[in-house]
């Protein structure tokens, strides 16, 4: 296999005597570099035809110059040459006729129809699309200028309509009545600790102060003169609220629960440490080969989840690809010593060009890219645990 890749190298150059300059130059780096023809137009996602047809100045390999000089760029970029001076000789190499953009542009678009006849055609439904932005803009400024009006009154508008004056009447009329209903439980609690308190409590306590009620006129006679009425107001007040040795228990309690609390969130949080520290430690991860291809697992990560790609090239130059959902997404070649770092979210693929020069580490993990076949490219998948 690597054979015929070298022969389709190398076959285009020595038959073709009349290839520019800047496609001998492509083609030199590229073997230069030890990569194929097909490993390039992997990267690049073009046919290996496309590639010997830049090598070798073939017009007929793309639709247009256009497009020749984008895939050109991206050629030289992807072997690490200047770009500018790829362009430049292609340039160059061009008719005169190619080179001048008003006659490119007026070449190719001679058969487009007069941009006056088709603004005429829809002008018409311009001027009515704008009619009806004008209606609906005054609309729009005139419901604003009503709701900022001072003498606009909203609330007005809904009671004239009788949105709110029933719900209004049914929720004071129950506020009045649950008031009414507590008031009286209230005095009838009160009534009934009095008289506890009238057989229990000796007959030389002092008098106090009587409760007037509401209803009851200034001048009208105290009617219960002698009642304890403070005793049992703080009596009921007990009742509904809680003692000192209640609000003691309770504090306790709260305290117990609080320490309890504390001490599970410790142990969450000791056990989630754990977990991440046996996550984290670093592992050999294996290329396995299935029906679809090398691919590896990423254990204790799930889908979605960013990984640290470390790349480096050991001694020789290596060059990459990462793919994610079979999109090339970033490429780079690495000479030696060089090291990369790109991060992208499970699953994704990764392409590397002389492997046995390079190394892969997934979030700090090392992949065993060196047993993944004999040839010096390999592909794989990496996919989360779950």
């Amino acid at each position: 296999m690597t054979d015929q890749n070298e022969k389709q190298n190398q076959d285009p150059v020595e038959t073709s005597s009349n290839a520019p300059e800047y496609g001998r130059l492509l083609a030199e780096t590229r073997e230069a570099k030890g990569l194929g023809v097909e490993q390039v137009a992997s990267q690049l996602r073009l046919s290996p035809k496309q590639i010997l047809g830049m090598e070798t100045g073939d017009p007929k390999a793309f639709a247009s110059v256009v497009y020749t000089r984008a895939h050109l760029r991206s050629y030289a970029r992807l072997l690490g040459m200047d770009e500018g001076k790829i362009i430049s000789l292609f340039n160059n190499s061009l008719n005169l006729e190619d080179r001048d953009q008003s006659a490119f542009i007026k070449k190719t678009t001679s058969g487009l129809r007069p941009y006056q006849e088709e603004t005429t055609k829809n002008g018409k439904g311009k001027g009515i699309g704008w009619l009806i932005f004008l209606i609906v803009l005054g609309i729009v400024a005139y419901a604003g200028w009503r709701y900022s009006n001072e003498s606009f009154n909203f609330n007005s508008v809904k009671e004239s309509l009788g949105f709110m004056n029933d719900s209004k009447e049914k929720v004071e009329k129950e506020v009045q009545e649950e008031r009414q209903a507590v008031a009286e439980e209230l005095t009838a609690k009160q009534a009934a600790e009095e008289k506890k308190e009238d057989k229990k409590e000796p007959e030389n306590k002092p008098a106090e102060k009587t409760e007037v009620k509401p209803d009851q006129p200034n001048n009208a006679p105290a009617e219960t003169s002698a009642a304890p009425v403070p005793v049992a107001s703080q009596r009921a007040v007990n009742q509904l609220g809680t003692t000192p040795e209640e609000k003691a228990l309770e504090e306790k309690v709260m305290a117990d629960h609080a320490r309890q609390l504390e001490e599970q969130k410790k142990l969450a949080e000791e056990k989630n440490k754990n977990q991440v520290q046996e996550v984290v430690k670093p592992r050999t991860l294996a290329v396995v080969q299935n029906q679809d291809g090398w691919s590896t697992v990423l254990p204790g990560y799930v889908k979605g989840t960013p990984v640290q790609i470390n790349l480096k090239s050991t001694d020789g130059d290596c060059w990459f690809g990462i793919y994610v959902d079979g999109k090339l997404v970033d490429n780079t070649t690495l000479k030696q010593g060089g090291e990369k770092q790109f991060s992208h979210p499970l699953p994704f693929r990764i392409t590397v060009g002389n492997k046995f020069r390079a190394t892969v580490l997934l979030n700090g993990n090392p992949v065993n890219i060196a047993e993944s076949g004999k040839s010096g490219t390999v592909s794989f998948q990496v996919f989360p645990e779950k």
